[in-house]
C-alpha cells in the first residue's frame, strides 16, 4: 500500500507541475501585455442533478476551434479557467460516459462569467418508461450562465450540510456488511497451514521440483503467511509447468498486485481471459486489479463486459457493486435493472438495485426497491442500513420504511446493527418532522447498538451527532472522541468533533481536529463529502486489505 500511496502522490504532484506548466503557456498566449483579463467558473452536473467530479471543461478560440485551455472538475464537481483575456470564446465539457455538451459561444467582456454544465449520460435508464435511451438521442445540454457572486455559502468544512458526509459514511459501513467475495482481492482459503509445516512443503518442492502441485502449494502457503516474494517464486514455477491453470494465475496475480506489480498482474488475467472467452469470473478479477492500480475507467469497462456475459445473481451483484465502488452510479444502475429482469425474486439485486437509484437521487424509487428486497428477504439485514438512510426523504414511504425496521429491531434484539439502523432511521424522520419528539428513542437504540458492539464506531457517532443537536456539548464530545479513536479515518467523525469542542470553548482542541479534517479532505482517496467517492474509497480500501497473517520469516 506505501508504495501505491507513493506513486500516486508522485503522479499527483507530477500533475500539479504539468497543469501549472500549461497555465503559464496559457496565460502567456491569452493575456498580452496590457490586456484585460477575466476568469470562468461554474460546475459540471449529470442528468439528476448531481456533481460530477473529473470531468474536463474545454475553452477554445471563437474564430477556429483552436483548444486554449482546460480544466478538471473537483470532488464538487466545480471548475475553474482564470488568467482568460477578453473577447470571443467557445466552452465545452466532457466527461467519460457522458455525451460532450453543446460548443457554446461566450463573450468575455468583464470579471468572472459563470457557465454550469448538465451533462447526459451516453445510456441513461429512465424511472418512468423502464427502457433505455439510444445513444443517439440528442440530449446534449448546453452551459447555463449566471452572474458570478450568487453562490451559497457552505460550512467551514465544505460540505453543504454536513449531512451528506455522515450519509457516506453510513452507506460505506453498510458496503463493509455485504460480505461478497465480488468485493475483495483477497482469494479463498480454506486452511492457512502453520509455519512448522514451511519445512516439510520445501522438501516435497525440491524433491519435486517439476511437480506443479509442490510449487504451487508452498506459493500459497507463502502467500497466506505475507510473504510475496518467496510466494511470486514459487507460484511463477507452477505457472511454468502449468501455464494455463486458472487457479494458480489467479493466485500469482494476486500476489502482483500485493507488490505492486500492476502490468504483470494484468497480464497475466488477460492471457486467462483469452482462455476463457465468455466466462465472466477472470473479467471480474481484471476489473478489481484495474481498480486497486488506479485505472478507474478500464475498471467500469470490465464490470460493464462482466455483467452482460452472465445474468446469474452472483456475477450481476458483483458486477454491479464493483461499480457503485467506482462511483459509476449510472453504469451500476443499468446493471441492476437489466439483472432485475432476469432475477426478479432475488433480494440482492433488489437491493443492489435501490442502492444504484439511491446514488442517482432516485429517492422514492431507491425506497421502493429496498422495501421489496427487506420483503423478500427480512433475514439479509445489510437492506436494512440503506433502507433507513432513506427515511425522511419521502412521505410515501417513510412510514413503511420505520415500520420494518423496527420489526428488524425487535426481532434482532441482540444486533447491534439492528439498533443502529432503526436509530437511524428515527433520526432521519425527526429531522423531517420536527413535532415527532423521537430523541428519547433515538438515543436508547443507539445506546442498545453500542451495549452490543462497544467498537461501532458509526453509532458513537451518530450518539454524538444527537448530543450536540441537543446542546449537550460534553456529552458529545465523549462519543465523537470514541467515534475517533475507533476510527481515525473518518472525516465526519473529525468534523463533527471540531465543531463540539468549539461550542464547548475547547478552542485549541477545535483547531487541531479541524486541521486533521482539512489534511483528509485534501485527498480524494482518503475521504470525500459525496456517496458515490465514499462507496468507491471504502470499497477500495476492502479490496487492498490484507487478511491477518503470521509471518513465517523476517520481511525481505
Amino acid at each position: 500500500m506505501s508504495g501505491l500511496f507513493s506513486r500516486r502522490l508522485a503522479t499527483r504532484f507530477l500533475s500539479h507541475l504539468v497543469l501549472l506548466a500549461v497555465w503559464i503557456e496559457g496565460t502567456g498566449s491569452l493575456c498580452q501585455s496590457g490586456q484585460q483579463i477575466a476568469s470562468i467558473a461554474g460546475k459540471v452536473r449529470g442528468a439528476q442533478g448531481q456533481a460530477l467530479p473529473g470531468a474536463t471543461v474545454t475553452l477554445s478560440r471563437a474564430e477556429d476551434g483552436v483548444r486554449l485551455k482546460t480544466a478538471s472538475t473537483g470532488a464538487d464537481g466545480t471548475y475553474r479557467i482564470i488568467g482568460v483575456g477578453y473577447g470571443r470564446y467557445r466552452l465545452s465539457a466532457t466527461m467519460t460516459g457522458y455525451k460532450e455538451s453543446a460548443s457554446e459561444l461566450i463573450n468575455l467582456a468583464d470579471g468572472t462569467v459563470v457557465a454550469d454544465f448538465n451533462l447526459q449520460p451516453v445510456l441513461l435508464t429512465s424511472p418512468t418508461n423502464g427502457g433505455f435511451m439510444d445513444k443517439n438521442s440528442s440530449l446534449s445540454s448546453p452551459p447555463s450562465f449566471r452572474t458570478a457572486g450568487v453562490e451559497g455559502t457552505t460550512a467551514p468544512s465544505g460540505y453543504s450540510a454536513g449531512a451528506s458526509a455522515e450519509d457516506a459514511a453510513v452507506v460505506m459501513a453498510g458496503v463493509s456488511r455485504l460480505e461478497d467475495g465480488g468485493l475483495s482481492l483477497i482469494p479463498p482459503t480454506e486452511t492457512i497451514r502453520d509455519c512448522n509445516q514451511e519445512s516439510d512443503l520445501l522438501k516435497a518442492a525440491q524433491t519435486h521440483p517439476g511437480s506443479f502441485d509442490s510449487n504451487h502449494e508452498l506459493g500459497v502457503f507463502y502467500f497466506d503467511h505475507g510473504d510475496m516474494i518467496r510466494s511470486i517464486q514459487y507460484l511463477n514455477l507452477a505457472s511454468g509447468i502449468k501455464p494455463r491453470d486458472a487457479n494458480n494465475s489467479r493466485w500469482l496475480s494476486l500476489a502482483y498486485v500485493r507488490t505492486n506489480q500492476f502490468p504483470k498482474a494484468i497480464d497475466l488475467i488477460q492471457s486467462l481471459v483469452k482462455q476463457r472467452p465468455g466466462d465472466p469470473a477472470p473479467i471480474l478479477l481484471l476489473a478489481r486489479i484495474y481498480d486497486a492500480s488506479g485505472d478507474r475507467p478500464k475498471a467500469i469497462a470490465e464490470y460493464v463486459l462482466a455483467a452482460s456475459l452472465d445474468a446469474g445473481e452472483g456475477n450481476v451483484f458483483a458486477s454491479g457493486i464493483g461499480l457503485v465502488s467506482l462511483g459509476a452510479a449510472e453504469e451500476a444502475l443499468h446493471v441492476f435493472s437489466e439483472g432485475n429482469g432476469h432475477n426478479p425474486a432475488s433480494a440482492k439485486l433488489w437491493m443492489g438495485l435501490g442502492i444504484a437509484q439511491n446514488l442517482n437521487h432516485w429517492k422514492a424509487e431507491s425506497a421502493r426497491s429496498l422495501i421489496r428486497a427487506a420483503d423478500l428477504d427480512p433475514e439479509y439485514l445489510p437492506t436494512y442500513l440503506f433502507l433507513a438512510t432513506l427515511s425522511g426523504t419521502s412521505i410515501e414511504t417513510d412510514a413503511e420504511i420505520r415500520k420494518r425496521l423496527e420489526v428488524l429491531a425487535v426481532s434482532n434484539s441482540e444486533s447491534a446493527e439492528a439498533h443502529y439502523d432503526y436509530a437511524l432511521a428515527l433520526w432521519k424522520h425527526a429531522r423531517l418532522d420536527s413535532s415527532a419528539q423521537l430523541d428519547v428513542q433515538i438515543e436508547a437504540q443507539l445506546r442498545f447498538a453500542i451495549e452490543k458492539d462497544p467498537a461501532f464506531a458509526i453509532a458513537h457517532l451518530k450518539l454524538g451527532a444527537v448530543y450536540e443537536e441537543a446542546g449537550d456539548h460534553a456529552q458529545a464530545i465523549i462519543e465523537l472522541e470514541r467515534a475517533v479513536q475507533l476510527d481515525p479515518d473518518n472525516a465526519a467523525a473529525h468534523y463533527r468533533l471540531a465543531q463540539a469542542y468549539r461550542r464547548n470553548n475547547q478552542a485549541t482542541l477545535a483547531d487541531l481536529e479541524l486541521a486533521r479534517f482539512k489534511k483528509m479532505r485534501s485527498e480524494p482517496l482518503e475521504e470525500d463529502d459525496t456517496i458515490e467517492e465514499g462507496l468507491r474509497v471504502y470499497t477500495a480500501r476492502l479490496a487492498r486489505q490484507t487478511p491477518l497473517v503470521i509471518p513465517c520469516h523476517e520481511p525481505r
